[in-house]
């Protein structure tokens, strides 16, 4: 359940980063 959250917290991340054109990286 915990790398579940982990994966969709990554993946609004990424959305997020996306959405306002920029490149994050999270490990």
């Amino acid at each position: 359940q915990l790398r579940r959250e982990k994966t969709l917290k990554r993946k609004e991340s990424i959305d997020r980063a996306k959405q306002n054109g920029s490149t994050i990286l999270i490990e």
